[in-house]
């Protein structure tokens, strides 16, 4: 998946500061936001949520009077434009916070610069600006919390609260719920700046993880050195209930083909496959039933069902690949226990 860098634009006078932190979640679930800015009338009490908010979560804020109904709007306008006709960005996407359909233009204009638009507003946005973004999301989708952040309280976060929510701000679809170890570092670095292990009493953060055996289940994958996978146990249940549907009860209309092909990586819960010129990638679970714990290697020929075909004018990287299920090994010779599951010491 391409990894985004925003620049984040907030209508103050438009959006309620509830809708901040999910805001910023979500768009640190694409990538990275690198420029947040808030537009306003600070003078006015209805800002006075804004500046207790701001008061634990960093966001450069601009003064705008407000001469005129869209005074507001019109500065945030101009700002996007300046940003990016400087040609000094180094940004790639755009984050536009507001209901207001008078962005719509803004986001049109944001596109034919190559900026990817990322929308949030109210369910009554009009659809003149929403069909104007590459993706927008309605506050009520958001994930929002009423409690407002207090800037005296103390950033000695619960660790087990800490890594739920970094592991929540991870793409979690692609490999069923399994994410890297670095993967998580990185969610954990961009959601809470402060995380130290040692501050948990550990030294890494695989030794964090290793204390909270209720929470996630850890695996490698046999290499050295070993490249570490995580799992939060209540997503375990839930994948492991949708393996079981994938593989007994399929539809026959969902597989759109059969096919050979030739494993090119296999790294213990996930691998890929290359076939007639594509590539499929497959989950430990698309594992045919009677070949569970198989352990492929490169070049070990394969048949599979075609689950989801490629799509090479996919916007997602992992989309391009095709989805392939019901693997089975052609040469059997060589079928070896699956590595042992569990925490690694």
């Amino acid at each position: 998946m391409e990894k985004y860098r925003f620049a984040l634009i907030i209508d103050g006078d438009n959006v309620s500061p509830k809708y901040l932190r999910p805001i910023l979640d979500e768009l640190n679930k694409q990538g990275e936001v690198v420029i947040k800015r808030i537009y306003g009338d600070w003078t006015e009490s209805s800002m006075n949520g804004w500046k207790a908010t701001l008061q634990s979560t960093p966001i450069r804020t601009f003064q705008q009077f407000r001469y005129g109904e869209n005074a507001t709007d019109g500065s945030m306008i101009m700002d996007a434009i300046e940003l990016v006709a400087s040609g000094r960005h180094h940004f790639n996407a755009f984050a536009i916070a507001s209901s207001d359909s008078d962005f719509y233009s803004l986001a049109l204009r944001l596109r034919e610069h190559g900026m990817f638009v990322f929308g949030f507003g109210r369910e009554n946005t009009k659809s003149l600006f929403v069909n104007s973004c590459d993706r927008f999301i309605y506050f009520d989708k958001l994930s929002v919390t009423d409690a407002v952040p207090q800037a005296h309280v103390s950033t000695r976060r619960k660790i087990d609260e800490m890594l739920a929510r970094a592991y929540q701000n991870c793409d979690l679809e692609l490999y069923e719920g399994w994410i890297s170890l670095s993967m998580m570092g990185q969610s954990l670095r961009k959601t809470f700046p402060d995380f130290d292990p040692r501050s948990h009493g550990a030294s890494t953060l695989r030794e964090v993880i290793n204390q909270q055996t209720s929470l996630f289940e850890m695996r490698g994958d046999g290499r050295t050195p070993t490249n570490y996978w995580i799992r939060q146990r209540t997503q375990a249940s839930s994948h492991r209930n949708k393996s079981t549907q994938n593989n007994f009860s399929r539809s026959p209309e969902k597989i759109s083909g059969h096919k050979e092909g030739v494993v090119t990586l296999w790294l213990s819960i996930y691998g890929f496959i290359e076939a007639e010129g594509n590539t499929y990638h497959f989950h430990a679970n698309d594992v045919d039933v009677n070949h569970k714990g198989f352990r492929f290697t490169k070049e070990c020929r394969v048949t599979f069902d075609v689950l989801r075909a490629p799509d090479q004018n996919a916007e997602i990287a992992e989309l391009k690949n095709g989805k392939a299920c019901n693997v089975v090994p052609l040469d059997t010779s060589a079928d070896q226990p699956e590595l042992e599951q569990g925490v690694f010491a």
